[in-house]
């Protein structure tokens, strides 16, 4: 999550994938870096135990959701003043 929102802030666009059981830990460290409502994908937990056919499936379905969500003008906003600060900061306790 943080890469995602530390490459924003360089103007790269990024997008982070989390598996489901940490999608609220995501939400909550955007929300920590002044970024609430962050976007991010997730994806079913766990992956540890998958096939390589199972897991390329799933990663395939992850590149539509980032082609979704590059086609919906989500990953060429610009980055926020929150955004630059996360480079200079870290997160608020």
């Amino acid at each position: 999550m943080l890469d995602a929102i530390l490459m924003e802030a360089q103007g790269v666009p990024a997008i982070a994938i989390v598996t489901a059981p940490f999608r609220e830990t995501g939400e909550a460290m955007a929300t920590s870096w002044g970024l609430p409502g962050y976007p991010f994908l997730d994806m079913p937990h766990p992956i540890a135990n998958l096939t390589a056919e199972e897991l390329d499936a799933r990663a395939d379905d992850l590149a539509k959701g980032v082609a979704r969500w590059m086609e919906d003008g989500a990953g060429v906003r610009r980055p926020s003043a929150a955004a630059s600060r996360a480079t200079r900061r870290s997160p608020d306790p």
